[in-house]
């Protein structure tokens, strides 16, 4: 069985991360359907109503079903939010590191990442590397790098407001500021990756290309090889 190369397993190893990204989006985007389509404001609710044995107790059966909806599908859109967040900054995070690892000469044959002591996987550092000018989608990837490091800052900054008890009038001003700068991080994210993951097609071009020629110029020699041990 031929080994792949580690260009492929490394395209192929990013490639996942995107992929695992997208799912969680759209599942995000199904959940917030979801929460749209039980809106108590927006629907007609049945004024039907039951009750209990001896008549104790009325309820609105077609409400209580709703109510319920709301919160389960609530519950849900958080979670997916959450989840397609840190997958698309771990997508963002690990392209980027395996675009760094090419040009610094590196060949690794998949995006690595430290765990922590729940066995979750880190995020890199979110690092812009340096492309050759020749590289015609380079000014994208900056535009969403920064985009991205723009929204995880304001994210920070927000976290750290919002951990303090004895908030002033501004400072709850400016946590709510920073929110909005920070909403949209996760989309953010994705879009950084998916450049970042152009970027790394580019940079793999030289390894790829090196990779093929020295397997041309092997096969030549084994049938040269060949060849005279025939004669």
């Amino acid at each position: 069985m031929t080994r792949t190369h580690w260009t492929t397993s490394l395209e192929d190893s990013v490639s996942a991360l995107g992929a695992a990204a997208r799912e969680l989006q759209a599942a995000r985007q199904h959940a917030q359907l979801a929460v749209r389509g039980v809106d108590l404001d927006r629907l007609r609710l049945h004024d039907g109503r039951v009750s209990t044995a001896y008549g104790r107790q009325s309820h609105e059966p077609h409400l209580a079903a709703l109510s319920r909806l709301v919160s389960l599908y609530g519950q849900v859109e958080g979670e997916t939010g959450r989840m397609y967040e840190e997958a698309a900054l771990l997508y963002a995070s690990g392209a980027l590191w395996a675009v760094r690892a090419v040009l610094a000469g590196q060949t690794p044959r998949a995006v690595e990442f430290a765990q922590g002591p729940d066995g979750a996987l880190l995020r890199h550092p979110l690092t812009l590397p340096e492309l050759d000018p020749r590289y015609g989608r380079g000014h994208r990837l900056t535009a969403a790098h920064e985009d991205l490091v723009t929204r995880n800052v304001a994210l920070t900054v927000a976290e750290d407001l919002a951990a303090r008890d004895d908030r002033t009038d501004h400072e709850d001003y400016e946590l709510g500021v920073v929110l909005d700068s920070a909403r949209g991080l996760a989309d953010a994210a994705h879009r950084c990756g998916v450049e970042a993951e152009c970027a790394l097609r580019f940079v793999l071009i030289g390894p790829r290309r090196a990779y093929e020629t020295a397997l041309v110029t092997e096969r030549t020699q084994q049938y040269a090889a060949d060849g005279t041990t025939t004669r």
